[in-house]
């Protein structure tokens, strides 16, 4: 009988003991889940400083699902410049946030490079405007060192190298080249060093035609439509 009492009671007491170790337990995951939460809030809200040089992963992510169209979103060249831009970037070397870029014209490969055109232009906005929202340091070198007053505007910008710096402290130059292709232009993208002349980073695309054909000249002053009932 002793035996048996001795026996409940040891019983009762690791019953108790393995009770007390279980509702501890919840009580530590919560309190390590509520800090980590915590940890990872003031992560977030704190200010990230930039890197030296790029980080290929963390640039991916910035634009994670920015590729894909939504339902409904009519597709442009910037679609897929962007994807382009995902691409060079991944394979980027030697290159930090704050070295300074310029973007070229794209010109058409079978032609001697001297001519640009709508589509070449096009893209090299929409590669500046990527660069920049990627982080890179980018250079406008068309702009002027005034504003240009007209009749017809107000100027910042100029084709006219007379009117721009001699000097551009660019360090790498962002190019490329155009192709003709049976479904659409081929682009092929690379950032080349001034100095070796190195291509420290390349992608390609293909731009659909009925992308390609949604861009259109602009209207000329002669061209342009007559308002009904306007002064």
């Amino acid at each position: 009988m002793r035996s048996t009492l001795f026996t409940l009671s040891a019983l009762a007491l690791t019953g108790c003991s393995t009770l007390g170790l279980m509702s501890a337990d919840p009580v530590a995951t919560d309190t390590e889940q509520t800090a980590t939460l915590a940890s990872t809030s003031a992560l977030t809200e704190r200010p990230v400083a930039m890197p030296d040089a790029f980080q290929p992963a963390r640039f991916a992510l910035r634009s994670a699902g920015d590729n894909s169209a939504a339902p409904g979103q009519v597709i442009t060249i910037q679609h897929y410049v962007r994807g382009l831009m995902q691409e060079m970037l991944v394979s980027m070397q030697d290159v930090a946030e704050q070295t300074p870029v310029a973007v070229a014209s794209f010109v058409y490969l079978d032609s001697d490079f001297n001519q640009g055109n709508l589509l070449g232009n096009q893209i090299a906005e929409s590669v500046m405007h990527e660069l920049h929202n990627f982080g890179v340091k980018v250079l406008d070198y068309k702009v002027t060192d005034y504003i240009r007053v007209t009749q017809q505007g107000d100027f910042v910008h100029s084709r006219n190298y007379e009117e721009l710096g001699g000097n551009l402290p660019a360090q790498y130059a962002v190019g490329g080249t155009l192709s003709r292709h049976r479904d659409g232009i081929l682009v092929n993208a690379r950032m080349v060093a001034f100095d070796s002349k190195a291509v420290v980073a390349s992608a390609q695309s293909l731009i659909p035609n009925a992308v390609v054909n949604a861009l259109l000249p602009s209207l000329t002053v002669n061209s342009m439509p007559v308002i009904k009932g306007a002064n």
